[in-house]
């Protein structure tokens, strides 16, 4: 039925459900850290991982073109502050967008290839990297910031705050890739905690959906949903006109 179909003009998707799911690891040379471990629930629309691990992904294997996507995300332990997030528009191990979080400023452990700074604040980066999984990704996704030929940060939360230990957040993005629009706003409760705004990227024109974690154990992802929809926004069509009117006076 149309009313609990996510994707009405697809045939093969009907349910949110990573129960199929592919582990993508991002750093996978070296003893650094274990490798992910996740285990997934309640019929596909939950995943937990449950190990302090190496940077690695969950990654369904539907893709999207326009597509709105949701879930919960909670840290189920007061032990560490690293990263946890969700991905979309995911191509290849090397080509996707991911939103990350961490709770504490800290620098990478690994000096080499080069010294990575994370901050608190919630992340969405666009990731095209030219040497794919290893170390020089490793550390481009653990650094707050633009790393030449791997990572580009679209935007970051001015107010650089981390997420707060056995804390539920929700999270709604909403990706149009045939005019690069993207916004993710984030939840604590019924409150606001934080909204990127329209951001416009073109790098990756759709793709897969999942969940990220880099050094963090315990992380919950829970009522995850997703849904094909490739309305354009009202707020990009106002986004729009506002750039434009700022290119004919400049």
């Amino acid at each position: 039925m149309d009313l609990i179909d996510v994707c009405p003009e697809s045939a093969e998707v009907t349910l949110t459900d990573f129960r199929a799911y592919q582990t993508v690891i991002l750093d996978p040379e070296g003893d650094a850290q274990i490798d992910p471990n996740w285990v997934v629930l309640n019929q596909g629309m939950e995943i937990v991982q449950t190990m302090n691990s190496d940077p690695g992904l969950a990654v369904g294997y539907t893709a999207f073109n326009g597509v709105d996507f949701e879930g919960t995300f909670h840290v189920n332990t007061v032990t560490d502050d690293d990263y946890a997030g969700f991905i979309f528009g995911y191509q290849d191990s090397s080509s996707f967008y991911v939103v990350m979080w961490k709770q504490t400023e800290q620098t990478y452990w690994q000096s080499v290839p080069f010294r990575a700074m994370a901050q608190p604040a919630l992340q969405l980066k666009a990731v095209k990297s030219r040497t794919g999984p290893g170390e020089f990704l490793r550390n481009a996704l653990w650094h707050s910031g633009d790393t030449a030929g791997e990572v580009t940060l679209l935007w970051k939360d001015p107010r650089n705050v981390g997420w707060k230990d056995k804390t539920s957040y929700r999270w709604q993005l909403s990706h149009r890739p045939q005019v690069g629009y993207i916004r993710v706003r984030l939840y604590e409760g019924m409150d606001l905690v934080a909204d990127s705004g329209v951001v416009t990227d073109t790098t990756m024109r759709g793709g897969r959906l999942g969940v990220f974690c880099f050094s963090q154990e315990n992380i919950i992802w829970s009522n995850l949903r997703y849904r094909c929809n490739d309305t354009v926004p009202e707020d990009f069509k106002t986004h729009r006109k506002q750039f434009l009117h700022i290119q004919t006076n400049s």
